[in-house]
């Protein structure tokens, strides 16, 4: 009886690590409607070629809010880039003009034209958008 739950235990403790691990290597996306999607247009870098800000520039669909955007980008915005239907996880460093991208804010929008905002989440897209 004893041999059983202890195995029983140890099969539940091996089940719950390698879940954990797995959800830890697939990026987790919020970025299902994003606030806005386009194209890079300006990276703003400080020292050491960190990307500070992005410019992006696009067209107002039926599930974005916004088709001009100044975001600010930092080290905490999650950057995932799309290849083929797979997500990877990027940095903020592979960000670069000419891109498409998808961005989801986060906090405050400064309601300016472009409209300035930090970002949560950019989704580098591979494929061409929507």
């Amino acid at each position: 009886m004893k041999s059983r739950s202890l195995f029983a235990i140890l099969c539940l403790i091996i089940l719950v690590v390698t879940q954990s691990g797995c959800s830890r290597s697939t990026p987790q996306l919020k970025n299902k409607d994003p606030h806005i999607r386009g194209e890079i247009i300006f990276v703003t870098l400080r020292d050491e070629n960190r990307t500070v800000a992005i410019n992006v520039q696009g067209v107002l669909e039926s599930d974005t809010l916004y088709d001009r955007a100044s975001i600010k980008v930092s080290e905490e915005t999650k950057v995932f880039i799309e290849e083929e239907g797979n997500y990877k996880i990027a940095s903020i460093t592979d960000l670069a003009v000419g891109q498409s991208v998808e961005v989801l804010f986060t906090g405050l929008i400064a309601m300016s034209d472009p409209v300035q905002a930090e970002a949560e989440e950019v989704l580098i897209r591979k494929t061409s958008t929507k």
